[in-house]
């Protein structure tokens, strides 16, 4: 059996538990797919890895991150302005883009009577 296979049958089973417990589609990752390919064609662990991870953010992927800093001011606009450079950062967390919303916005009026 090839590495990627041992991969997969080890993980696979997992993905789908998260799967039915979040309803998610874990165990159908393209991103997975593709290491499960690259380990089968020779490549090493660590070469698959930085290839399903890091290659692709450094090609152009955009991530967002929420960050947290303490500062100490008077004013919001002073704490903002001194968080961006003075700031101790305590905690920074990557945050998934938001979904899009589509849809339409319906004004309610009343009638004067």
């Amino acid at each position: 059996m090839k590495r990627g296979d041992v991969v997969y049958h080890v993980a696979h089973p997992i993905a789908r538990g998260i799967d039915a417990a979040l309803g998610t589609n874990v165990a159908g990752c393209k991103g997975c797919k593709k290491m499960r390919e690259n380990l089968n064609s020779g490549m090493s662990l660590s070469d698959a890895i930085y290839e399903r991870w890091f290659k692709a953010k450094q090609e152009g992927e955009k991530m967002k991150y929420q960050v947290v800093v303490i500062v100490e001011a008077d004013k919001l606009s002073e704490a903002v302005s001194k968080g961006e450079t003075l700031g101790e950062v305590i905690a920074v967390s990557q945050k998934p883009e938001p979904p899009k919303q589509t849809g339409t916005v319906v004004q309610r009026t009343t009638a004067a009577s």
